[in-house]
């Protein structure tokens, strides 16, 4: 396995790399149109890759890492759950949550309750990083109630598979943010907390702009490209 690590280091760097980069370049295009669909494509591929090597670097003996694990985990269910629900348009009459759907759901039920035990631990002790995990985890759990719902009692919006698409990707985006800013941030002179929460706040105000932007437009009978 250490002889895997270097490898991997380099995967997880490089696939990080390109999605900090084709993600915004998604975010900007126009939506729909070819240039979007080829840069989300990019964007989900390198963050799987990214998120996959992550769990492995976090694993491997010598450099175990909980915090790094977990990320992935919760970039592996953005990703996977915001493509997913592009396949899930008619969730609730045509079409029905799959074992996929339910594999990410429950997985990330499973690791955002220990995000957040792990992090109340580790605010107990003192450990003010602590509360980012449970921020984290406590955003995790509240997207895994929503899949509940939705699997369960089917959607009440027509646009639910938009408006869900949008910000599991733009928080998959964040995510990567995250990280780079984390790993960058004693570089770049940034407090610890700043680097681990400022991505989150700035970065919430994008999903939200589209969504209001697609709900305005869906209220004038607008297409959604």
């Amino acid at each position: 396995m250490e002889a895997l690590y270097t490898p991997l280091l380099y995967l997880h760097i490089l696939c990080g790399s390109i999605a900090l980069v084709v993600g915004p370049l998604s975010l900007i295009a126009k939506k729909g149109g070819k240039l979007h669909r080829l840069m989300g494509k990019i964007f989900a591929t390198s963050m799987i890759l990214n998120g996959a090597a992550a769990l492995l670097i976090a694993i491997t003996p010598g450099h175990q890492n909980f915090f790094l694990f977990a990320i992935g985990v919760f970039s592996l269910y953005l990703v996977g759950t915001g493509y997913r629900f592009l396949r899930l348009k008619g969730l609730g009459t045509r079409t029905h949550a799959q074992p996929i759907d339910w594999t990410l759901t429950v997985s990330m039920l499973i690791f955002g309750l220990a995000m957040c035990g792990y992090g109340g631990f580790l605010v107990y002790h003192g450990t003010t990083l602590g509360y980012v995990l449970m921020s984290f985890g406590t955003f995790g759990l509240i997207l895994v109630y929503r899949d509940g719902q939705l699997f369960l009692k089917g959607p009440k919006n027509p646009r639910f598979w938009l408006y869900q698409h949008i910000s599991r990707m733009c928080g998959a985006l964040i995510a990567a943010y995250t990280a780079f800013l984390v790993v960058n941030g004693e570089a770049l002179g940034l407090p610890p907390l700043v680097a681990w929460l400022f991505p989150s706040v700035v970065g919430s105000l994008i999903p939200s702009y589209w969504i209001r932007k697609y709900k305005r437009q869906n209220k004038k009978g607008k297409s959604i490209a």
